[in-house]
């Protein structure tokens, strides 16, 4: 017996619901004071802001770090022989 996974079709894209999840978070996080609360929903708007950009990276045709990103690791040198 095969179990299958139920499957939905979103409606607005991966980044999108992301961006929307920092927009939420980032309006939630002006209405309360400085604290643990605050910081832990600016902390979830930079990650989601951060996951939106990697997914955009990796869904990209040519894979090129995102600009602005300093430190990249350099390509690795290819072998030959």
């Amino acid at each position: 017996m095969v179990i299958r996974r139920k499957r939905t079709r979103h409606e607005i894209s991966f980044r999108e619901r992301l961006l929307n999840s920092a927009r939420e978070a980032r309006e939630a996080a002006k209405l309360l004071p400085v604290g643990k609360a605050r910081d832990q929903l600016l902390h979830k708007a930079r990650a989601s802001e951060t996951a939106a950009d990697i997914d955009e990276w990796i869904s990209s045709r040519g894979l090129r770090p995102p600009a602005g990103l300093s430190g990249a690791a350099p390509k690795a040198p290819r072998r030959t022989g």
